[in-house]
């Protein structure tokens, strides 16, 4: 299976209205597309952003965090 955190920082790069509900449609497209559930998506996501398990909802935390930010800590992740 492809690396999801590093499909989904692609999928954030071509998200051009950087709000809440673009982001979340973003996510869920992508976890439609690897035949995924939300919360294998979810769960990485936020310890990759974050470096916690818990915490305010994803899409807003992206979204506070901004775009840019969001891509390269995914990114370092991923390399991780």
């Amino acid at each position: 299976m492809p690396n999801i955190l590093e499909k989904l920082s692609e999928s954030l790069k071509n998200v051009d209205n950087f709000d809440v509900e673009s982001v979340e449609a973003a996510a869920r497209k992508l976890v439609e597309e690897l035949g995924i559930k939300g919360g294998d998506l979810i769960h990485p996501t936020r310890v990759a952003l974050t470096g916690v398990t818990v915490g305010p909802g994803l899409f807003e935390l992206i979204v506070g965090l901004g775009k840019q930010k969001s891509i390269e800590r995914l990114k370092k992740s991923v390399i991780l």
